[in-house]
């Protein structure tokens, strides 16, 4: 018995690597990023190299010191606006040094805390329902970042800004990411 189970287990093995290689074949020049987003069917076409699926004005709030840990990016909110065209979708993902980076480009005032607090608690529950496997991709701490598109105008006193505090997600003026 022991014999078959051994016998059983040496081919399953031969048949995943014959698998691997063929996926790998397939694939040659695509980072693991890239496939985890070609994985999922909401943003499966979205996928860009470096920053290009951000807005030009959105791209010069990202600051990266090694463009070459940069595994891509994904517009989630054009992406799937036609799918969910009343959703408050969040704006993008990028991949750097095999973590990924949740970044919304929104403006930072008292009354936009709300906002910004509904495309967080949407792009979870995306995230859990419609693509787990991004999901399930290694991510940065803190996971998510709004990046004021202006100057920011919540008052630190505020209720509201602590309720941004509460949920991580304090604007900032840019996103530097370092090696």
């Amino acid at each position: 018995m022991q014999l078959k189970h051994q016998r059983w287990y040496q081919k399953l093995s031969m048949k995943i690597m014959s698998n691997k290689k063929q996926v790998k074949s397939q694939e040659p020049n695509k980072n693991l990023f890239q496939q985890t987003i070609e994985g999922v069917v909401d943003v499966q076409h979205a996928y860009h190299s470096g920053l290009s699926a951000l807005k030009q004005f959105d791209a010069l709030k990202v600051t990266i010191d090694s463009p070459r840990l940069l595994d891509g990016s994904v517009d989630i909110d054009s992406s799937t606006k036609s799918k969910y065209p009343d959703a408050k979708r969040w704006d993008y993902v990028l991949s750097f040094a095999g973590k990924a980076f949740y970044v919304e480009v929104h403006p930072a005032t008292n009354g936009e805390v709300k906002e910004i607090k509904a495309k967080k608690a949407w792009l979870e529950q995306w995230l859990r329902e419609k693509a787990s496997a991004l999901n399930d991709y290694p991510s940065a701490v803190p996971r998510y970042y709004w990046i004021q598109s202006g100057k920011c105008g919540i008052l630190k006193n505020s209720p509201e800004y602590f309720c941004a505090a509460k949920e991580g997600l304090l604007p900032q003026s840019r996103l530097v990411l370092k090696a």
